[in-house]
């Protein structure tokens, strides 16, 4: 391999780096203004106990249970055109949704385009802030 080949691989990774640092920098979505994280986490879901899930933004999606409980998994990096679509569909041959799994973005105009795919992240719990 040649240097320059090398330098350029070396940098593009310093930049997916650079932009993985700054995506922990970003404003929270409006969403979560509601509720407090209550520090319980959780490495899978109930694929049973899942009743909705909610696409925030390109890295949060909002998970709410039969119970009604509220869990949120935050993407380890942007998963590109999730907030956009608010759609993704998962495969698990498991009964339960982990944070090990794959999530595929889904073309809200045409549901067999996938745009892409990304892991999910750990579910926080959310508790609903006291009203005031």
């Amino acid at each position: 391999m040649k240097i320059k080949q090398i330098a350029c691989i070396v940098g593009a990774l310093a930049l997916t780096a650079c932009a993985s640092e700054g995506d922990q920098d970003r404003e929270p979505p409006e969403e979560l203004a509601k509720y407090n994280v209550t520090g319980e986490t959780e490495q899978c879901l109930s694929l049973a106990s899942i009743k909705q899930s909610k696409p925030l933004d390109d890295y949060n999606i909002l998970f709410e249970t039969r119970g009604n409980d509220m869990y949120l998994s935050r993407l380890p990096t942007r998963c590109s055109g999730l907030g956009f679509e608010r759609a993704f569909s998962y495969s698990t041959s498991l009964t339960k949704l982990c944070s090990t799994d794959i999530i595929t973005v889904i073309d809200s105009t045409n549901p067999s385009f996938r745009r892409g795919s990304c892991g999910l992240g750990v579910f926080e719990k959310l508790a609903e802030k006291p009203t005031e």
